[in-house]
């Protein structure tokens, strides 16, 4: 499943294929693969557990924060 984040500077190493991990609350949740950036956002294919995570934030308009450490 494809999510959309918004993309930085920060970001620049960040490349087509590369796999990244992403945790909520300091805990692990589980990979993404950077599938691709384009116009300012980063496309990411993750797995069941992390597009239900990210769905339960949005949907409930519970804020959070999306930070990528390189």
């Amino acid at each position: 499943m494809l999510i959309s984040v918004p993309d930085s500077f920060h970001y620049s190493s960040l490349t087509e294929g590369d796999l990244i991990a992403l945790k909520r609350n300091d805990s692990f949740i589980g990979y993404a693969v950077v599938y691709s950036k384009i116009s300012g956002d980063i496309i990411l294919d993750v797995d069941k557990k992390i597009w239900r995570a990210f769905n339960e934030l949005l949907g409930e308009s519970i804020p959070f924060t999306f930070d990528i450490e390189v």
